[in-house]
């Protein structure tokens, strides 16, 4: 299988036997980060997203300006079968993020802003629900955003659905440890300035 985005053409490096993945036209050039298989038809996929920092202004003031990135954020994946089987973005999750807004953290000198996620892990429920977990990316005035404190996120996902869940009545993901996440992101813990998160795993328990 081909976790990245690939060329569909049979003389790719994604070949007969590894269904290529069909990356959407006219959208931002895809930006794929850490990814998570919930089973072997449905992938899940951090995007960083696309973003542009402008330092001065005409007044000569610093400034930043971002560009909105609808693949930014969680995408999800299936494998649609056939006789040439491929990949398919089906939706991507953004909701709760705060994508472009400015984010200040006492004792960092300059606002932040979230423009997507990086690293990321899951855990699949018994309720046929997905639970990911993921560390943000984050982008400032400085250094790209590199050093600025980031985020630790989660949100559930129905696996089996191949469009947006929009029922908020429904029984998936209302119980248990992801109560409120279903389809919206929630924040578990964010760094402080001097500190970045950069990666998420679970740790092995006796």
């Amino acid at each position: 299988m081909c976790p990245q985005a690939a060329p569909t053409t049979p003389s790719s490096s994604c070949s007969e036997t590894r269904p290529p993945i069909q990356t959407p036209t006219a959208l931002q050039p895809l930006t794929p980060f850490g990814f998570f298989f919930a089973n072997p038809t449905t992938l899940y996929v951090a995007d960083e997203g696309n973003s542009t920092i402008t330092l001065t202004n005409a007044n000569g003031q610093s400034e930043t300006d971002l560009v909105s990135d609808p693949l930014a954020g969680l995408q999800k994946w299936v494998l649609v079968p056939g006789n040439s089987p491929f990949w398919q973005l089906v939706y991507v999750l953004q909701d709760g993020l705060q994508i472009n807004k400015p984010q200040n953290i006492p004792g960092y000198p300059v606002p932040t802003f979230t423009t997507g996620l990086r690293n990321l892990t899951g855990r699949v429920n018994r309720d046929g629900t997905v639970t990911i977990y993921a560390v943000t990316a984050q982008t400032s005035t400085i250094s790209g955003g590199e050093p600025d404190p980031t985020k630790l996120v989660a949100v559930t996902d129905v696996i089996a659905a191949t469009q947006l869940p929009v029922d908020h009545d429904q029984d998936y993901g209302q119980s248990g440890d992801y109560q409120g996440t279903l389809e919206h992101f929630v924040t578990l813990q964010r760094s402080r300035s001097g500190e970045v998160f950069r990666g998420v795993a679970f740790a092995p328990t006796r």
